[in-house]
Formats: structure tokens, sequence, C-alpha cells
């Protein structure tokens, strides 16, 4: 990587190194600073510079030269909220779009418009349900506006990303010289368990978007885009939540088959508890159901209908923002997104008799119960943030390039990273 000012030239090949040339790059807008004084700033924030720096781009050593800039991408000194519960410090992830260290005005400079190509459609919209254009950006409330989502086929080689939803039918890939700094992504938001094969795309994919956390772009961005972690100054830490329900617990259950055994689980869980249900497996349920559910109900039942890797879709994150304690079934690390004392996991217990135990117990414990809720403190839902964070995160990603680089990668077996050994029955 190069970084262009002061330091022209400066072959980046080491973190020491990345720090002081992107200081060296900042001097180039400071005028009359004294050498001791940049090196006080480099003792100061070499830590921090690097840890930003390689915790979005691991592999910094590029082999392309980035574009002159006047400005720097990353705010100096600045630090993303941030509390320790259960021995654990969250956010354990933030979104590009969220991250205060990233300097959005900067990028927002550019004079190029990225491409973002939809190779396929999804599950038939030809636009992804986005729309197409500049507009979706803006309309979304991404930081970064300058990129343009299109569908037009003719566009391939001037497109920087090209996303191919891996669940249509049918889909032709072209022949072609893949342009240097074209990267095409591997988009898919279902399980493994109703995925194709995938041993033909070996080494053809640059970039994911999926619900896995290990993602490029991950889609529990999307599904968490309500919720951000900061000081809710509204908590009130006297609230009983206990006494303002009614009803002991509830499931919404729209898929009655599954690979997961979820609707066997439930059935013997019913021997020992009774709880309702409601959706296509059960009753009908009142407008705005998860709404309903939440104030009447103190549990609320979000079983996966599979249960893979890191899979956890809307029946857990949507009721994150109601006054609900989620009793989780399904292979994903929600650790990952809320303390364990917000939820209870049933894969922690032995079987459904001991999962039924442990609740009337909880019911039968309002300051039990209560305490369930204490996390809400530390954060805030708030329905303006944006959605579909996957796209602004990948037009971000595109204009931080003008900085960074290009970090060079395939996947070697999309079939190995997807489909092997990622799920399982209970």
């Amino acid at each position: 990587m190069y970084f262009n000012g002061l330091a022209q030239n400066v072959n980046i090949s080491s973190p020491k190194n990345v720090t002081m040339s992107i200081l060296l790059h900042i001097s180039t807008s400071i005028t009359n600073i004294g050498r001791k004084a940049l090196i006080k700033i480099f003792k100061k924030y070499s830590i921090d510079i690097i840890k930003l720096v390689y915790k979005h781009f691991p592999d910094i050593i590029l082999n392309k030269n980035t574009e002159p800039s006047d400005c720097a991408w990353f705010n100096f000194g600045v630090d993303n909220f941030n509390v320790t519960l259960n021995g654990s410090v969250y956010p354990k992830t933030i979104p590009l779009f969220d991250d205060k260290k990233i300097n959005f005005s900067c990028l927002q400079e550019s004079h190029s418009i990225k491409t973002i190509l939809l190779w396929t459609t999804f599950f038939g919209e030809k636009d992804f349900g986005l729309g197409l254009g500049l507009d979706s950006f803006v309309k979304f409330g991404c930081p970064v506006t300058k990129c343009s989502l299109t569908n037009d086929k003719q566009k391939l080689t001037e497109a920087d990303l090209v996303v191919v939803h891996m669940r249509e039918e049918e889909i032709i890939f072209p022949r072609y010289k893949r342009p240097w700094d074209q990267r095409w992504v591997f988009t898919l938001y279902e399980s493994p368990v109703y995925s194709f094969n995938f041993d033909d795309f070996d080494h053809f994919f640059n970039l994911t978007s999926t619900y896995r956390i290990d993602s490029d772009f991950p889609h529990f961005y999307d599904l968490t885009s309500s919720m951000r972690w900061k000081k809710n100054e509204e908590f009130d830490e006297r609230r009983d939540f206990y006494a303002e329900k009614n009803k002991f617990a509830v499931a919404i259950i729209s898929n009655c088959y599954g690979k997961s055994q979820r609707l066997e689980y439930i059935k013997e869980l019913k021997n020992y508890i009774h709880f309702d249900i409601y959706g296509k497996c059960g009753q009908p349920c009142p407008d705005e159901c998860k709404k309903y559910a939440a104030k009447e109900y103190k549990f609320y039942f979000a079983f996966e209908n599979s249960i893979c890797k890191d899979y956890i879709t809307e029946k857990f994150f949507e009721m994150l923002q109601f006054d609900i304690v989620p009793v989780v079934l399904g292979g994903g690390d929600y650790e990952h997104y809320v303390p364990k004392s917000g939820f209870i996991n049933a894969m922690d217990f032995k079987n459904p008799r001991h999962l039924a135990d442990y609740l009337l117990f909880v019911n039968n414990n309002s300051r039990l119960y209560n305490s369930f809720f204490a996390w809400k403190k530390n954060v805030v839902f708030n329905q303006k943030f944006p959605k579909f964070a996957f796209i602004c995160n990948m037009c971000i990603k595109l204009h931080m390039e003008r900085f960074t680089g290009i970090k060079e990668k395939s996947y070697t077996s999309v079939e190995k990273y997807w489909n092997q050994n990622t799920c399982r029955s209970i």
C-alpha cells in the first residue's frame, strides 16, 4: 500500500510503518507541525490506529497504489461506546455504517461513483427490493452515498462489486476477463439445509454476504439495524416488567415443518408447561402479533427451523425491541449480540423438562425475571437507523479502499465454507 503526501511511495510492510505512514499522510494538512509533535502523536495513537486498520483489513499489505487525498478516513481519538456485561465487552462487532472511528465526511468527498451490480434477482425481485441508482443509499440512511445500484449486465466490466444471490434458479455466469479490482459477492441468507451444492465455484467468489458472523458483509447487521449500543437515558431501572405481564409463554410459528425438530421439542415441552402457539402452526394471532405477545407474555420461544452455525433469524432479533424474555433454540452464538443474562438458551438444558422447570422457577421470581432486562439500559432502539445495512457497508468499504487499497481474496471452496458440517439436529 502507498500513502501520498509527505509519505509518497512509502511501501507499507509492517504495522509500525502503517501507523507512521498514516501520520505522515495526516501531517500534510497540518501546518508547522514539528518532528517532536509528530512523534508524540505516533506514540499516543499508534496502537489505536493499528487496531482500527487491521480490524477491517487484516491483510493490509497490498499491491496496488491508493489514490491521493487531502483528508483522513479515520477519526483520531474517537472511541465507540462499549460496556462490559457478564464478563464480555459489548458490542462485539460494529458495522461500518455505525463505526465512529470512520470519517464518513472524508469518504463522501470522493468524486467517483462506485457501481454495485446485482447479477441475479432476489427471490424474483430484480432490484433486491432496494431500488436502483444512487437514491437507494440516501433513502436507507447510509452515511456514504457515492454508490450506484444497477442490474444492467451490460455494465459488468465497470462494476466494482457483483452481487449474486445463490438461491436463484439457473444462474448464468459470464465468460470474460475479470478486472483486477472487481469482486464477486456470494450472497445467501437462508440456512445450508436449503442450499445447493457449490463445488463448481472454487476460487470464484471474493467476498460473502450471509448471516455468518465471519462473512464480509454480515446480514445480521440488517436484522439488528434498529438497535444501537449506547446509554439509554430513558431506561427505568425501577420498572417492574414482571408485574406488567398476565400470561406465561408464547410461540409464533409459520413453518410447521423445518429441519431442526423444533416441533417435536415444543410438543414435549407442552407435557410440562402450558403456553400458547400462534401462526400457521397454531391459533390466529391478533393484529401486530409480536407487539401483542410482548405486552401479554413473560417468555417468547424463538426456535429456529434449522440448527446451523451462526444461523439466527428475525425470530430472535425482532423481539429484542420488545420487553419480553426470549427463549432461544438454534445454532447461533446468541451471546455475540446479547449478554447471556438477557435470554434463555434451550441448548443449555439437558432436555425440555429441565427447561420447563427453569422457566417455572423464573416465572415465580419477579426479581430474577426483571434482571433479564437490565442489559437494555445500554441500548436504544430506533426505526430510523439504516436498513439494508449490507448494501450500505458495501458502499463504505469500496470508498475506504481509496485509502487502504484492495485486499486480494477469494474463497478456495465455497462448498466447504458454507455446507460442510455447519448444521445438525437438536
